[in-house]
């Protein structure tokens, strides 16, 4: 079996006492060899699952069964939070209008999926005194986009980024 570096099972388990955790909810403090024994007859493994407690505190369950759940649960989290997430669209403050028009397609295209999308207008360096054209391009976006989408909030300023959300209707 495998051993899991942050959970202790078994032999593993260097505490003289523990509180074992029963399926119907009670719990009880046994010493050590007798919670071993337990899951030995049960053909379970003993786990501890609060170790910090005084003393820590134990379940005899299948570990291998656990984990596998266990993953399984992360994984469908992982599949939940992906489906959520923001889109970004990256623009300069001198764009040209055929780059304009095509940014602003995209933007329809992520709105109509029911996501939000970020802008993000980049300046470097002496481009800062520009930041007036950024926000130009920035509203020009926004009312293209009004009948699918409203602006959150108006354009503000992240370092030498100029960042507005909008969401869908």
């Amino acid at each position: 079996m495998k051993i899991n570096k942050f959970v202790r099972i078994n032999s593993n388990i260097t505490a003289p006492q523990v509180r074992l955790s029963l399926d119907d909810g009670n719990s009880q403090i046994i010493t050590i060899q007798e919670a071993r024994d337990r899951a030995y007859r049960a053909e379970l493994d003993l786990v501890e699952t609060v170790p910090n407690a005084k003393p820590p505190v134990c379940k005899i369950m299948d570990f291998n069964k656990w984990k596998y759940e266990e993953k399984v649960r992360r994984k469908e989290e992982q599949k939940k939070t992906k489906s959520i997430a923001n889109k970004e669209i990256h623009l300069r403050y001198c764009i040209g209008q055929h780059d304009l028009e095509t940014k602003i397609r995209f933007l329809k295209q992520f709105l109509e999926e029911k996501r939000q999308v970020r802008l993000i207008v980049k300046f470097k360096n002496r481009e800062m005194s520009n930041l007036g054209q950024g926000e130009i391009i920035l509203t020009q976006m926004a009312e293209a986009v009004n009948d699918i989408g409203t602006m959150q909030l108006k354009p503000k300023l992240e370092g030498k980024n100029l960042v507005a959300n909008l969401m869908p209707k």
